[in-house]
């Protein structure tokens, strides 16, 4: 079982190691002084080319900071709500998240148990979960009766391990669900009939409102919103919390 978990943690080796530390940690500095020097433009164009390379919490986090003080909440609680997904229950990002949508007069969404359960972890937690309960179930069940092991620790090993994937996998399906999830942008974005530039529209959503996405045609993903209005938004004016 532990080779096949070693042959498993090296297949993951170079996602881990798709970057130049030194030159992030640089960028970092400057986005970091930018901020403290009040450029919050400067320093939200830096993050986002952070991301382009490392999406990490930390760098969402401050992004989500710098919008806050430039007045744009949505796009604040969107980057507060990403980083959550990368750590999950951070009391620095929930809080300023409340923030945001106090600052915005948007309430957070109503979520299912399932979107509730995986939220108490970040996805990648839930994701190792999985695949290594995945794997030492499919190794505990295949290699003693190969071995002749008969340790009445194996009942106990393969009941953790399926326990393990069973959680893991419920924890992903509720970030499946969150994967419909998006903000609104910007202030009286609007709900259009059609997704086309010269389309009328239906009504006009507010930053920081929330709508789940039912499909995407070229630059416009028609949504849903927990009120029920459902129509095509630019995705300059959208962001989904989980891509």
């Amino acid at each position: 079982m532990s080779r096949w978990l070693t042959l498993c943690l090296i297949a993951a080796l170079p996602c881990l190691a798709t970057a130049e530390q030194p030159q992030l940690d640089q960028l970092f500095v400057d986005a970091n002084h930018a901020y403290e020097t009040g450029d919050y433009p400067g320093a939200v164009a830096i993050y986002d080319s952070i991301l382009e390379d490392d999406m990490s919490a930390a760098a969402l986090y401050n992004l989500g900071n710098a919008y806050y003080q430039l007045g744009e909440y949505g796009k604040a609680i969107l980057a507060y709500a990403r980083a959550l997904v990368l750590d999950a229950d951070n009391p620095d990002t929930l809080a300023n998240l409340a923030l945001a949508q106090e600052a915005a007069q948007m309430e957070g969404p109503e979520r299912v148990w399932s979107e509730n359960y995986a939220q108490s972890l970040n996805v990648n937690a839930w994701t190792w979960m999985a695949v290594i309960g995945f794997w030492g179930t499919l190794a505990l069940i295949l290699l003693p009766p190969l071995y002749g092991w008969r340790s009445p620790w194996r009942a106990l090993l393969l009941a953790i391990c399926i326990i393990a994937l069973g959680a893991g996998g419920i924890g992903l399906y509720g970030y499946h669900q969150l994967s419909k999830e998006g903000i609104v942008l910007a202030n009286d974005s609007p709900l259009q009939l059609a997704p086309t530039t010269n389309s009328p529209a239906s009504t006009f959503l507010q930053a920081g409102a929330t709508a789940d996405v039912q499909r995407v045609h070229g630059g416009y993903a028609y949504i849903e919103t927990p009120g029920g209005d459902k129509g095509w938004i630019s995705l300059d004016l959208f962001g989904k919390i989980w891509r």
